[in-house]
């Protein structure tokens, strides 16, 4: 995990597969697919998403044979941003929707701060710029308030994005939507999420 927080991938793919051996033998489905989610991530930053996507489908369905909710929901989210490297935004939003669902349902705060995120960089590719910043901006305002610390592959990516809306819509139109979102109940940014991809 070391490795995958410093960005290297590689060793940390290399290890998780050698872990994932021990897991499959020891029959705990929980650290099964806490390893395959893990394992999943690495891939997906090698570029293998195909095997990325086995990977999640694997854990969803295995969490849901065993009614882990919470589990299913994290796979949901990686499996949907696969769709959006792969640029199939609909379905990207499709498993995002399910996935904040579930996590609002939990009550997972920082969950949905990592949803709201997602669900503003697929809504501003399908040409929503307005609600992808109302999106980001709730996302970021949650984030600052757990004292959320995103990796730094994640980080970078993400001021990108920001810094693209900010260029698209021009300060002033920025602003007005990321004061909005600002000014959103996380249950208000949720329910509009929601709302918006029905």
């Amino acid at each position: 995990m070391l490795a995958g927080m410093m960005g290297d991938y590689a060793t940390t793919a290399e290890l998780l597969e050698q872990v994932l051996v021990y897991r499959r033998r020891m029959g705990d489905k929980m650290l099964l697919t806490g390893t395959l989610n893990n394992l999943a991530i690495a891939t997906r930053r090698l570029g293998d998403l195909e095997h990325a996507k086995l990977l999640y489908a694997e854990v969803i369905n295995i969490a849901k044979d065993a009614e882990n909710i919470k589990t299913q929901a994290h796979a949901l989210h990686g499996l949907a941003e696969i769709y959006m490297d792969i640029k199939d935004y609909t379905n990207a939003l499709r498993l995002q929707r399910e996935c904040i669902s579930i996590r609002r349902q939990l009550g997972d705060i920082k969950g949905l701060a990592f949803s709201l995120n997602s669900i503003a960089i697929s809504t501003e590719c399908l040409g929503n710029t307005i609600l992808a910043v109302q999106m980001e901006s709730a996302a970021a305002k949650l984030r600052q308030e757990l004292g959320i610390i995103i990796a730094l592959a994640t980080r970078v990516e993400n001021e990108n994005f920001v810094s693209q809306l900010r260029d698209k819509l021009g300060d002033a139109e920025f602003e007005k939507a990321y004061l909005d979102g600002q000014a959103m109940s996380l249950e208000q940014a949720v329910t509009l999420a929601i709302t918006e991809l029905e």
